[in-house]
């Protein structure tokens, strides 16, 4: 997320006659990426495409789709497989309005359908994190651009540089736990 504000780029903005909006801009460019970061990640872990996309193939309920994801329920009351058959329902409502035939008919749940959902899924959560960003960080980046410009020194540019970088970073990925294990 910091390559919009890696050393070149930061000293042209430093650099530059319109500093401050270069400055701010260049933080609210990390911020897109790491909304699309985030974004992606979100939809990777909870919108199986890879597995849809082998599913497309043509079988023809939602039952042999829910199998498809988890193999053989043992027994009739398999959560995994349930959770699977979820997922594939909401899958198939939501390409809904991209199919001729009603929702119902999961075979229509082409790859190409199965690819838009995906893409327009990362789009709709990239936005809403970039909202949430803008709304929580505006202050913050505000703050560190009329820093950067009331001061020359270098190293102090780049240490509010890094901590801004650092803060936008830990919105969307926030630090691991860190556990201690006492034995007595």
């Amino acid at each position: 997320i910091s390559s919009p504000a890696d050393d070149l780029n930061f000293s042209r903005a430093l650099s530059s006659s319109q500093k401050e909006h270069q400055l701010r801009n260049m933080f609210y460019q990390c911020m897109s990426l790491a909304a699309s970061s985030a974004s992606a990640s979100i939809v990777d872990m909870y919108y199986p495409e890879e597995n849809l996309r082998d599913i497309c193939s043509g079988q023809a309920n939602v039952l042999l789709m829910g199998d498809a994801f988890m193999g053989l329920p043992s027994c009739e009351g398999n959560i995994g497989r349930t959770m699977a058959i979820d997922i594939l329902g909401n899958a198939v409502n939501a390409t809904s309005n991209m199919c001729s035939d009603p929702p119902r008919n999961v075979t229509m749940l082409r790859e190409d359908h199965v690819t838009l959902v995906g893409n327009q899924l990362r789009q709709k959560h990239t936005n809403e994190i970039y909202s949430y960003l803008s709304d929580v960080l505006s202050e913050e980046i505000n703050t560190t651009v009329q820093a950067m410009i009331q001061t020359n020194d270098s190293i102090t540019l780049f240490e509010l540089r890094d901590k801004q970088l650092h803060s936008i970073s830990m919105h969307v990925r926030p630090q691991a736990a860190e556990v201690t294990l006492v034995i007595w």
